[in-house]
């Protein structure tokens, strides 16, 4: 048998030992079993003093499944990030102080509402029931507020400059609303309204509630009409 010439050795061997060792991980990755943001998100989570419970649902979810192909290798970083259609996924970071304070009120039942929502909804799944109208949600949220339906919780998935009236009654008497409110300067501050049952002295026709706002954020804006309509 005649002897193989250096060059034909590693121009054969080389490129089959790194089809050996690549390919195996970039099917693992197609089939999603490789999730490289998930625990790296989870470690800067909880070194930012976010309680385990929660850094773990990081772990979990993959979240460049929730981007486009153009932002998949940023999927890693605590940033809020620009989807198509003029929408904002916002920073994992925000996403862990909300699940926190749903935490903290042991809210059991959750409502999100916005679009561009998908990769939270996912993360909320986790720790509680979660309730996330699709497409053009107006007809079933419409259909709650008429059957009465309540939720311990209320998260808005964009910034807005009101509340609507037709959120907080989704909260009911003694739920939580969650939104980022818009500053005239601006800014976006992420709003935890915390509903008051009324009492016989209180007006029937308003609601009661404590305010505190929590921090601030990015998220797309929205007019209410254009959530109720899925925009």
């Amino acid at each position: 048998m005649p002897a193989m010439k250096p060059n034909t050795f590693f121009s054969t061997i080389i490129p089959a030992a790194l089809f050996v060792l690549i390919f195996p991980a970039v099917l693992d990755a197609q089939n999603g079993e490789e999730n490289p943001s998930g625990p790296a998100l989870a470690e800067k989570l909880s070194t930012e003093g976010f309680e385990s419970k929660v850094a773990e649902v990081f772990r979990e979810v993959d979240r460049r499944r929730f981007l486009p192909g153009f932002q998949q290798d940023r999927a890693d970083r605590n940033i809020p990030l620009p989807l198509e259609n003029d929408l904002i996924q916002g920073s994992p970071g925000l996403y862990a102080r909300i699940l926190t304070e749903l935490e903290e009120e042991e809210s059991r039942r959750v409502l999100i509402i916005g679009p561009g929502a998908e990769y939270f909804t996912e993360l909320s799944s986790l720790l509680f029931e979660t309730v996330h109208p699709r497409g053009d949600p107006s007809e079933e949220l419409s259909q709650l507020i008429e059957d009465g339906v309540t939720f311990d919780a209320v998260v808005v998935h964009a910034g807005l400059r009101a509340v609507p009236h037709a959120f907080t009654k989704l909260a009911g008497n003694s739920g939580l609303l969650i939104l980022p409110l818009e500053s005239p300067e601006g800014f976006q501050l992420l709003t935890l309204f915390r509903m008051t049952a009324q009492t016989e002295n209180d007006s029937a026709d308003g609601e009661i509630f404590s305010i505190e706002v929590i921090g601030t954020c990015m998220l797309h804006s929205r007019e209410p009409g254009e959530l109720l309509r899925g925009k």
